[in-house]
């Protein structure tokens, strides 16, 4: 098969009337042809930069994916989202333990002679699994498999009318943009705000599942940006900050239990610097959980919510 040739673009050239399928086939080449970008950077380097914004561009085309599903015909757009999720995982992995050894790293600096030596040992480990795991994210991306399927994405996505599923003229539904963006931005505005009543707790479960659910708002305000006013900016950057803030407290969590495994197998005083770190992390927790508080309460202020409602008056 045959790659089509995937242009970059800076926008995906959305319109308001088109139908959900033309729309989503623009957004599809649009967030693969960023994962591209990046993917020569993740196979030729250790930058950890490159990993981040190929994750990243995963992310947003798996959710994009699930955004338009009902708009595409048979299974295909659960399978294309089954397998990229694994390449997905294979870069959380890199990615997360990057994030760990840096943080980690900065802890370390602070610390004097004697307990930097014994703390050495919990970094020395993540580093060794930090490079398997790039040795197995480079054998993902130069597999048959990762090829494949890039390639017939890229068919499937490049192709108009390739399983696009057309409305049933004699049930008329919503189906153009401009009448399904509004109905969805206001749903995945309200799937973040039915957590008002359970964010003051610590559940760090129900966090993370909150965190899931602003990204999705997010990327939808950012995929449809075209066609939204210029308010949704101001909603994009809100969301932006209170996902930043949830996702810290996803890194510590991540990271304590990373800290917990080491612990149980090192040496007694490897396993005493690594669990005053766990001691540290969980403490940072808490201040973070403060800030995303005061976030989580400007977004829901009325300007933020009347933004999000003025961003989608053009489509009205």
């Amino acid at each position: 098969m045959v790659r089509p040739e995937i242009p970059y673009k800076d926008k995906p050239g959305i319109i308001p009337d088109e139908p959900m399928d033309s729309a989503g086939r623009k957004i599809f080449i649009y967030y693969l042809s960023r994962m591209l970008k990046y993917e020569t950077a993740v196979r030729e380097s250790d930058d950890p930069e490159g990993v981040h914004s190929m994750r990243v561009s995963i992310r947003r085309l798996r959710s994009a994916l699930s955004t338009f599903e009902d708009y595409y015909r048979l299974r295909i757009i659960k399978d294309y989202r089954k397998e990229f999720r694994g390449v997905a995982t294979a870069l959380g992995e890199a990615r997360d333990l990057d994030v760990a050894i840096h943080a980690g790293e900065f802890y370390a600096a602070t610390l004097d002679m004697e307990h930097r030596a014994a703390f050495q040992g919990l970094l020395d480990a993540w580093s060794a699994q930090l490079a398997a795991s790039r040795v197995t994210l480079r054998t993902t991306l130069n597999g048959t498999a990762y090829a494949d399927l890039v390639d017939r994405f890229a068919v499937f996505a490049s192709t108009p009318e390739r399983y696009g599923k057309s409305p049933d003229t004699d049930e008329p539904e919503p189906y153009l943009v401009r009448h399904v963006v509004p109905m969805l931005v206001v749903e995945r505005n309200a799937a973040v705000r039915a957590y008002e009543r359970v964010f003051e707790g610590e559940d760090l479960d129900t966090l993370h599942r909150l965190r899931i659910e602003a990204k999705k708002l997010r990327y939808a305000l950012e995929s449809f940006a075209e066609v939204l006013g210029s308010q949704s900016n101001q909603v994009v950057n809100m969301v932006k900050k209170l996902q930043d803030d949830l996702g810290a407290i996803q890194d510590t969590r991540t990271a304590s239990s990373r800290i917990v495994e080491y612990a149980a197998t090192a040496t007694p005083a490897s396993a005493s610097a690594a669990l005053e770190y766990l001691r540290v992390r969980k403490s940072e927790r808490r201040h973070l959980l403060r800030a995303a508080r005061a976030t989580w309460r400007r977004f829901n202020q009325k300007s933020t919510q009347r933004a999000l409602y003025k961003a989608l008056d053009s489509l009205l």
